[in-house]
C-alpha cells in the first residue's frame, strides 16, 4: 500500500507542476503551436486524435516557439 500512495503523491506533484507551467501558455502561444503542427484551420485549433492533443500540449510546453525560451525553461528560471 505504501508504494501506490507514493506513486499517488507523486502523480499529484506531476500534475500541479504541468498545470502551473500550462498557466504560462497563452492562447495566442497555443494557436502559434498549431500552426506549426498543421492543425490550425481558418483560426481554430483542429485536433483529430489524443496524439495530436497530446504533441500539441507537449510542444507549447517544451518547444521553444519564440526563439527565446520554452515554457518550461521560463517556469524553471522564475523558481530560481
Amino acid at each position: 500500500m505504501k508504494l501506490l500512495d507514493e506513486y499517488k503523491e507523486y502523480r499529484k506533484r506531476v500534475r500541479d507542476l504541468h498545470h502551473n507551467i500550462l498557466k504560462l501558455v497563452s492562447s495566442n502561444d497555443m494557436k502559434k503551436v498549431a500552426k506549426i503542427l498543421g492543425i490550425l484551420e481558418n483560426g481554430n485549433i483542429v485536433i483529430e486524435s489524443p496524439e495530436e492533443q497530446d504533441a500539441h500540449m507537449d510542444f507549447s510546453v517544451y518547444a521553444d516557439i519564440h526563439g527565446d525560451k520554452s515554457k518550461l525553461a521560463m517556469y524553471m528560471k522564475g523558481q530560481a
